[in-house]
């Protein structure tokens, strides 16, 4: 695990960014950290995973580098950062939970975080390269020039695990038994393959996730990574981790996956993920996806995921501006989803209607959408309902607004406008509640500003949303309302 470490150049005198890697290995004791510190980190995991290691000292690995280069680090200001880095390899999370985290402070055995010196230098170098910085507790003595970064004080390292939003170490699985490890895989793999969702309602954002999370953690644990039961395992995982659209997790398990006697099968899990990956860029290279559309061509009918493959070639076509191509595969991936998928499949078929102009059959379909995320998605998972109900209002805005754009009359044009606005702040509502990451703010935010600046009657309205969430996100905001929008065209409303 990677965590960034701002450190003073003692030769310039100047605060630099540097990274802190720690991996399970071979402790070198010539290392040019302090060891001192290093140990202090570990005792502290320690004490959060109920007193145990999960792995010894020894079984660590630690480097600090800087530009690629390995650098030494002459100081316990180190400790926090290792800490954390410890924390989230025990619990087996994926690097993307770390990407763009630094950490300063000095941490004890008995894992509080104490005082160190040149602080706001180090924030602002950070504040170069990350996204988020925790320092220790009421050492905070200026602010930033543009609050780009995320400054969180914190006392001790659970609090700092607790801001990260990283699982409690106490609470990861642990096995007395090789047999029960290995029944504990049989059945959660089962459990996968057969969409058995049933004792992970309401546990997290998505119960595919919670499920992938805990399998993938009693695989983690297996002495034997190649072992075919625990490659199975990661396997089913990547696939759980698909099926919640947690692209992250998904990719860093497929680099741990051995083809083994099933190449076919991990092939197209990485064509697949790298075909969803490319869909979430803006302006998608059609060519590059029609050759991806090719590889994911492949799966069979029969195969339990066959469902979603359909949805994401479907969704490739209507991306790339092929509505009509995309429109019978997103609807046989909808006919063939578990009940609680439906409703997400239906806005799906929505996005593709209305790209293809047919705004009456997108509103019916958004209608049955809601009507099933109402019963069946809210019945099966009450917090993954509220995440699916955020982007349904976020297409429904689309949606308004594209019609707007088309209306023949000015009027008609500006009552659908006040409409989307009121999606709009219904969606970023849900933001707010889900505490939802920084991309469906910005894609919404981002409809508004287009159609502000093509239109030029949402002005007041856009202005002080623009302001509210600026404060909330920095520098992202101010670069979207004030720079881009002559760059901007109508693909923004395709997303």
């Amino acid at each position: 695990m990677r965590v960034l470490l701002p450190l003073i150049d003692l030769s310039s005198g100047r605060a630099v960014c540097a990274t802190l890697s720690v991996c399970k290995g071979r402790y070198s004791p010539n290392t040019a950290l302090d060891e001192a510190a290093l140990r202090d980190a570990w005792r502290a995991a320690c004490k959060l995973n109920g007193g145990k290691p999960r792995w010894m000292f020894e079984k660590h690995e630690f480097s600090l580098s800087f530009r690629g280069q390995q650098i030494p680090a002459d100081g316990r200001s180190l400790g926090l950062a290792a800490g954390v880095a410890l924390w989230a390899l025990w619990a087996d999370l994926p690097q993307s939970r770390l990407d763009g985290v630094g950490a300063t402070g000095t941490l004890s055995a008995g894992a509080r975080v104490g005082l160190i010196q040149g602080v706001d230098d180090k924030i602002e170098a950070v504040n170069r390269e990350g996204a988020t910085i925790l320092i220790p507790e009421g050492q905070r003595e200026h602010r930033l020039t543009d609050d780009s970064l995320r400054v969180v004080s914190v006392s001790d390292l659970r609090a700092a695990g607790e801001q990260l939003g990283l699982p409690p170490l106490d609470a990861t699985p642990e096995y007395t038994d090789l047999d029960e490890l290995e029944e504990q895989l049989q059945k959660l793999s089962r459990h996968v393959t057969r969409q058995r969702l049933t004792d992970y309602r309401n546990r997290g954002l998505s119960p595919w996730i919670a499920l992938a999370r805990e399998l993938e953690g009693w695989a983690s644990m297996h002495p034997d990574r190649t072992d075919e039961l625990v490659q199975q395992a990661f396997l089913r995982a990547c696939e759980a981790y698909m099926y919640a659209g947690d692209l992250d997790s998904a990719f860093d398990l497929v680099e741990r996956l051995d083809a083994g006697s099933r190449p076919e099968h991990v092939s197209l899990l990485q064509h697949e993920l790298t075909l969803r990956r490319a869909l979430t860029e803006t302006a998608p290279d059609p060519s590059a996806v029609d050759r991806l559309i090719a590889k994911c061509s492949v799966s069979p009918p029969a195969d339990r995921f066959h469902a979603n493959r359909l949805g994401t070639l479907g969704r490739a076509y209507v991306h790339t501006g092929r509505p009509e191509q995309g429109l019978p595969l997103l609807q046989q991936a909808r006919d063939q989803q578990i009940p609680m998928e439906v409703g997400r499949s239906e806005v799906y078929l929505a996005m593709a209607h209305r790209v293809a102009g047919d705004f009456e059959a997108a509103h019916e379909a958004m209608e049955r959408a809601l009507k099933a995320h109402e019963t069946d998605t809210r019945r099966y998972c009450e917090p993954y309902y509220r995440s699916c109900i955020l982007y349904w209002e976020y297409e429904m805005v689309r949606l308004l607004i594209e019609q707007a754009e088309q209306s023949a009359s000015e009027r008609q044009g500006k009552a659908l406008r006040r409409k989307a606005l009121e999606h709009a702040r219904m969606a970023l509502g849900c933001c707010d509640e889900l505490g939802e990451p920084v991309w469906p703010r910005v894609g919404i935010l981002r409809l508004l500003a287009w159609a502000d600046y093509h239109s030029g009657t949402w002005q007041k309205q856009l202005r002080a949303l623009a302001e509210s969430y600026e404060l909330a996100e920095g520098t992202m905001y101010r670069t979207l309302f004030r720079e881009g929008l002559d760059e901007w065209s109508a693909d923004a409303l395709i997303w």
